[in-house]
């Protein structure tokens, strides 16, 4: 009697009731199978994270992690990477040529969607570490291993930039935008001010995957509080002033 082969979801599910003592949900279940296909296609490449590091007598090493998700931008600067690693040794590189800024390391992704025109498919491609990142790695040990035990870190990169948005519709982009920028305004002028905005440029796109797709990641430019403050002016002088709708709270701090 034919048994089905164990596919790689299988052992996700597995591995995820051992160490969490419940089984993986069906939705999660149903889009590692989706990976799953999309990482055997033939004519797709599995996103890896790669690093060369010198060691102390100028060596060079090459190290490289399955990329679980990310958000690149146009530079392209990783500003967001979610990676797995097999070891610690493995682990300890990537994590320490972030946190030591002196060390001479090339970053580099494979990733189809960022191959330009004349790229080979499965071609590393150059990128730019975050300039300031947070660090979080979750060590997990990988059962049935025999009796040495082996573990699997699951590291995670975010830039502190605080050009980084990161929403899931236009009204969350507004108001993220609001906190950022020194002009004042008021909350209902999102619906209204949200599609000049996407229209400025002040928002750049970014390339992601790995990440729910409600979400949306956007840079914003070195323009983008001039552009920002542009428009609102232009919109107050449309609309005629405040009118009657209630003056925002660094108005009235700044008349005090």
């Amino acid at each position: 009697m034919s048994t089905a082969p164990i596919t790689q979801a299988d052992r996700i599910a597995e591995l995820y009731q051992t160490i969490y003592g419940v089984p993986l949900s069906e939705e999660v279940r149903a889009q590692a199978e989706k990976d799953e296909a999309r990482e055997n296609s033939p004519a797709v490449t599995p996103p890896m994270l790669g690093l060369t590091v010198p060691d102390s007598e100028g060596t060079p090493h090459f190290h490289e992690a399955g990329l679980v998700a990310l958000i690149v931008d146009e530079g392209p600067r990783i500003r967001y990477a979610e990676f797995a690693c097999s070891s610690d040794s493995q682990a300890h590189a990537f994590m320490g040529a972030l946190a030591d800024k002196r060390t001479d390391a090339r970053w580099k992704i494979k990733w189809d969607p960022m191959r330009k025109e004349g790229d080979r498919p499965g071609e590393w491609i150059s990128v730019e570490p975050p300039e300031d990142a947070r660090l979080a790695d979750t060590r997990i040990e990988v059962p049935h291993c025999g009796k040495r035990k082996r573990y699997l870190h699951h590291v995670a990169i975010m830039d502190r930039s605080t050009n980084l948005v990161i929403a899931t519709q236009g009204r969350e982009i507004w108001d993220k935008l609001r906190i950022r920028m020194s002009c004042p305004t008021l909350d209902a002028w999102g619906r209204k001010l949200m599609p000049r905005i996407a229209k400025s440029g002040m928002l750049a796109k970014t390339k992601m995957f790995g990440l729910p797709e409600s979400l949306h990641a956007y840079v914003l430019g070195p323009d983008a509080e001039d552009l920002f403050d542009r428009i609102v002016s232009e919109w107050v002088r449309e609309i005629g002033g405040f009118g009657e709708a209630p003056v925002p709270q660094s108005i009235k701090t700044e008349a005090a």
